[in-house]
């Protein structure tokens, strides 16, 4: 792949819990614990039930008020270094620490962090982020708890029989009792049934129930109107020291007969040393195989063959290519580890090719994705990978792949047969456009789960035909959880030796219409501003789309100068969900081409604060180049940057800098380390903002050759690794 060196240029309130009920009747609580919460003993001719629980009733009204004093509490949840896997917020008219339904909640987050991790974690908190209390003037507030009573124990002795649901959630009795609590027993609950024996006045040969635990019962209000205060305070919660595995799609090596090898680079910026263990599945079929070694705290190590250094390690059957599970155990910090892969070919020039990351669990797949922007020409060929990426127990998947045409006036589709896969296992589908009895010269590809119970992945491949550079194309997510208000594409370039392909898609079943700006200090006004519309299930792939500005009047200066900065797009509908947006920037070279696949950053996946980058090489073979947007999301302020080097064979900081990005600008700082921190080999960044309200995007391009015009100049994009808050 090409890359160039570019000139420098009201509140959502929501109750989290489990539905007991049929009138009116809800609780907040612990999850499922395998064994019954009783033990049984005999008692004359019955038996004695001894239980305990963590039960919080709460009992639903209308509306009521006014309230002198509010609080709303928000319970995030998480394993370090990941993305909140629980985000609650409990509106109450008392103070947290007397609410029994926050407590509840604390609970819940601390179940979600253990299920996150697959096993138990120590968990910090709740620690309270922050709080703020607010005068509110006839506020409503929706959902409102409020603690009425507390219960030290009871005992039941039933007038003649009845049955009981103990546990958690639990001790109500359940339906044919009549009473206030009249519900089924909830999945964390065990139901027990109580009798009498002869069917009068229960004596000690009845079944009992004995309880010690403190119940307590929480009114719940519909709505309140607040005219006193309202505290707003966030709880969080972090399960620490889970090992953090990530998911290599693939490594190649030639040493099996492959064209291409694979890099390996493995990052640890934690505090502590981490052992590294590996999990090898040949991707042609055989057993995997298994290593382990160490990587020291804030160490990087650059590995030029990864299956190679696997042999090494006593890993078996490798063969030219396989998928690899990489767990980092010790780390300080989940997110602390990286893996980053760049895979390439020897060209004439050099060497070309591509680079992905391993993957978090959370980044792996369990719902329908996309592969956009897929041709085979006589210019490029296009290949899809799937893999199983779960762990030996999570047993096999079979997926489906659907290819679209994504042409109005051709809107052919055709599903795939199925493929089962195994756990780490993988198949290629080369040419997808042409398999199968299909003829598209281009399309986009749905990847399912049809049956089982793994994570997966997808991905596929551009291949340039002449000079077998490929560009790496990520799944898109069919059905988004959140609302994407805006996309960018970090850069939109023209020189006398690049040209930008815009590649859109619109995988909805609805017509949309794009509207952009290309923010470039080198555009007169400095922006052009265009709108592109999108039929249902249509895919547009705009070749050198400067010059098709320029020919529909939107861009008046001629070409010559060199045009580089950031897309922005937003839709009519206000939400991006079902369109795929990227770029391809390539450049000409012996009949072929070079290039880097820049793909599109949906609102909300920005940095804020911070950000790493990995793998950054200054060497006879390597440059890096690393990018900045400053996405002027939140108002017009420029943003400055602090950039931190630093050496990764030793972790000592070599050089920093500072910029300066306006919003809606673009920096490129070419040959980072060899300009900032000479002598630095192999190294990371630490992108930290220092002033400025808005999102930013990093990102880095490892190009061939450690000046311009040497070797091939091919790059391979890297993407920022972004800290958990």
């Amino acid at each position: 792949m090409g890359s160039p060196d570019w000139p420098t240029l009201p509140i959502v309130h929501s109750i989290r819990g489990k539905v007991l009920l049929a009138v009116g009747l809800f609780a907040l609580g612990g999850r499922l614990r395998a064994a019954s919460p009783c033990n049984v003993t005999p008692y004359g001719n019955g038996l004695i039930y001894d239980c305990v629980s963590s039960s919080h009733h709460m009992t639903s009204y209308p509306s009521g008020g006014p309230e002198s004093a509010a609080w709303a509490i928000r319970v995030t949840g998480r394993l370090a270094g990941s993305p909140d896997v629980f985000d609650t917020t409990i509106n109450t008219v008392s103070p947290p620490e007397s609410t029994p339904a926050v407590a509840a909640t604390f609970e819940e987050a601390k179940h979600a962090i253990a299920a996150a991790a697959g096993r138990a974690v120590p968990i910090t908190g709740p620690t309270l982020v922050d709080s703020a209390t607010v005068p509110a003037n006839a506020k409503p507030l929706a959902n409102v708890v409020r603690s009425t009573t507390s219960m030290q124990s009871f005992h039941f002795s039933p007038v003649l029989f009845g049955d009981y649901c103990v546990g958690d959630l639990g001790d109500l009795p359940a339906s044919p009792v009549e009473s206030t609590f009249k519900a089924p027993c909830a999945a964390t609950a065990t139901m027990v049934h109580l009798r009498c024996f002869g069917f009068n006045f229960c004596s000690v040969i009845a079944d009992r129930l004995h309880d010690v635990h403190t119940h307590t019962a929480t009114e719940l209000y519909s709505t309140l109107i607040v005219t006193g205060t309202l505290t707003t305070s966030h709880y969080k919660l972090v399960g620490e020291g889970a090992p953090s595995t990530l998911t290599v799609p693939i490594v190649l090596s030639p040493t099996g007969g492959s064209a291409f090898t694979s890099e390996l680079t493995l990052t640890n910026r934690g505090a502590t040393d981490a052992q590294v263990s590996y999990l090898y599945t040949p991707a042609f079929g055989g057993p995997g195989s298994a290593g382990t070694d160490m990587l020291p705290a804030e160490r990087q190590r650059v590995i030029p063959d990864a299956i190679a250094y696997l042999e090494g390690l006593g890993v078996t059957n490798t063969g030219s290519a396989g998928t690899l599970r990489i767990t980092f155990e010790g780390l300080s910090a989940l997110d602390a580890a990286s893996a980053m892969v760049r895979t390439t070919a020897a060209v004439p020039e050099g060497r070309a090719g591509l680079s992905y990351s391993g993957l978090a669990s959370w980044k792996l797949l369990s719902a329908p994705a996309y592969l956009c922007g897929l041709r085979q020409n006589a210019t490029d060929r296009s290949n899809v990978a799937v893999l199983n990426a779960g762990s030996p127990a999570d047993g096999d998947v079979r997926l489906r792949l659907t290819v679209f045409s994504g042409d109005p006036a051709d809107p052919r589709s055709k599903a795939l047969p199925d493929i089962t896969l195994s756990p780490g296992g993988f198949t290629q589908i080369s040419g997808i456009l042409v398999s199968n009895g299909l003829a598209l010269p281009s399309g986009y590809v749905k990847v399912e789960r049809v049956s089982g119970g793994a994570p997966f992945y997808s991905y596929g491949v551009i291949n340039d035909q002449i000079t077998s550079d490929g560009s790496f194309v990520e799944p898109v997510a069919a059905s988004p959880v959140s609302p994407i208000s805006s996309m960018t594409v970090p850069a939109l370039v023209e020189t006398s030796a690049y040209e930008t392909e815009l590649i859109l898609t619109n995988v909805s079943s609805a017509p949309r219409t794009l509207r952009f700006t290309w923010a470039s200090p080198s555009l007169t006004g400095g922006q052009a501003a265009f709108s592109i519309a999108l039929l249902p299930g249509e895919q547009q792939l705009l070749p050198a789309f400067v010059q098709l500005l320029r020919e529909r009047g939107v861009v008046t200066n001629l070409l010559g100068p060199s045009f580089a900065g950031a897309l922005f797009a937003l839709d009519d509908s206000g939400d991006l969900r079902g369109i795929s947006i990227a770029a391809r920037i390539t450049t000409k070279t012996g009949g072929g081409r070079f290039g880097v696949f820049l793909p599109a950053y949906p609102s909300g996946s920005e940095a804020t604060t911070s950000a790493w980058l990995y793998g950054l090489q200054q060497n006879a073979e390597t440059r890096s180049n690393l990018a900045l947007v400053n996405t002027g999301a939140a108002d017009a302020s420029p943003s400055t940057f602090r950039i931190d080097l630093f050496d990764g064979a030793t972790g000592v900081k070599t050089g920093s800098l500072v910029t300066t990005v306006p919003a809606r600008g673009f920096v490129q700082i070419d040959r980072i380390l060899a300009v900032y921190a000479p002598g630095t080999g192999d190294g990371c960044a630490l992108v930290t903002k220092i002033s400025g309200d808005n999102p930013f995007l990093a990102y880095a391009v490892l190009n061939d050759g450690a000046e311009p015009g040497r070797r091939s100049g091919d790059g391979a994009f890297v993407t920022a690794s972004i800290p958990a808050s």
